[in-house]
């Protein structure tokens, strides 16, 4: 991408980080881009104002949903539009307080799409927002009025999709990711009636594949097998469940990884699991429920289970994936995959690989020793993960579990 920028086309890149920009504005191909500031007030008025002019733009996944307005008067037609990794297309949203949603409903403050799901605004509910703030907030009437609030039949939770027009606006978008079909994005795509391709190399993905085999090291943790490691399941988890996290941390660092230096550790799981929380707030200089006593906190590093982008953590060789990947019911109720057992294990296993790809193994090409070991104590994403690396493998070529 970054070679062949042409000046005659204009360009609307949008990366995951800020960093990942500044080696589109460094081009080789010598094209001028610009990244939004704050000289217009806020940097998603400038991104929108350079939309305005035409110019070739570098932003951030976080800024693009700012340009629904001017994709829906056609600013964006001639862009060819380029994303680094899916956008997350649905967001949950606060639930209505229990029993006032169908009183809102009657009264005549919202209407809702009975095929859709679509939250419609009302003039009554701008005009008596203070009556019903709280469950009608006026962040949630700016997102109906956008045409961006939906509400589930089942659950009645709010969810916030990226509105069509910025995956269907452009002279062509392109999204750059592995394994897209087990996107959120993709199952919006399908909801929604958007066509699409998914473009891939076969003959790169057998070599992504083989380069696993010979540089991934898969560990299990037995004393965890039992352990439930979803968000679900992390919240809720009963104090012995966090003290037999703690103790198998404990115990691999000081035994298997007793010459590995702290610092080439990475450890995925809840935010709230790793770092103490009391209620809302979060103290990232107190032990959580699994770091505790581990010998891990000070020197380790932590990352989101759902981590994209990234390369902070590229010099690490040991990764624990503490996690079991589900999309929220809600979420899955709007996209209409409640029942899609190979949609849920794609996207499962398509943030795994995001993950471990945080670690060298993505540095291979360059690196003469890439290896890493991969603890992954969920026999679930294990078995996703062995059956990915081994797909169209014999037996004896394998990779499996090293005790």
């Amino acid at each position: 991408m970054l070679n062949g920028f042409d000046p005659r086309t204009k360009y609307l890149v949008v990366h995951d980080t800020l960093d990942q920009c500044d080696s589109v504005l460094a081009n080789p191909s010598g094209v001028e881009f610009h990244q939004p500031s704050n000289t217009s007030g806020s940097k998603a008025n400038d991104l929108v104002r350079l939309v305005r002019l035409g110019k070739n733009i570098a932003t951030t996944h976080a800024l693009y949903p700012s340009l629904v307005e001017v994709a829906r008067d056609g600013y964006l037609r001639d862009y060819v539009i380029i994303i680094d990794e899916v956008l997350d297309p649905v967001k949950r949203m606060p639930a209505p307080q229990e029993g006032v949603w169908d009183a809102l409903v009657a009264a005549g403050y919202v209407y809702v799409d009975q095929n859709t799901g679509k939250v419609i605004p009302t003039a009554r509910w701008a005009e008596n927002l203070q009556r019903v703030d709280g469950t009608l907030t006026q962040g949630l009437l700016e997102a109906a009025t956008a045409g961006l609030l939906y509400i589930t039949e089942k659950r009645e939770m709010f969810v916030l999709p990226i509105p069509v027009e910025l995956v269907n606006s452009g002279n062509s978008v392109t999204i750059a990711t592995y394994r897209a079909r087990g996107s959120t994005l993709a199952a919006y795509l399908d909801k929604m009636g958007i066509p699409y391709v998914i473009d891939r190399d076969i003959s790169l993905d057998r070599k992504l594949r083989a380069d696993v085999r010979r540089w991934v090291t898969v560990k299990d943790i037995p004393s965890l097998r039992e352990v439930r490691f979803s968000k679900s399941g992390q919240d809720k988890m009963a104090s012995s469940d966090c003290r037999k996290v703690q103790v198998a941390l404990k115990n691999v660092r000081q035994r298997q990884l007793r010459n590995t230096p702290t610092d080439q550790i990475l450890v995925g799981c809840a935010k709230d699991s790793w770092y103490h929380t009391n209620g809302r707030k979060t103290y990232e200089d107190r032990t959580g429920k699994f770091s505790k006593g581990t010998g891990l906190f000070t020197e380790a590093n932590w990352a989101p289970a759902r981590v994209r982008g990234t390369n902070e953590f590229r010099e690490c060789s040991v990764v624990f994936s503490l996690y079991d990947y589900h999309i929220s019911p809600p979420v899955l109720e709007w996209l209409g995959k409640e029942d899609d057992k190979q949609f849920k294990d794609e996207y499962a296993l398509s943030e795994l690989l995001q993950f471990v790809f945080r670690s060298r193994i993505r540095c291979r090409e360059t690196l003469a020793d890439p290896s890493i070991t991969l603890y992954i104590p969920s026999e679930r994403m294990r078995s996703l993960f062995l059956d990915w690396a081994n797909d169209g493998v014999p037996p004896e070529a394998a990779l499996r579990v090293t005790r």
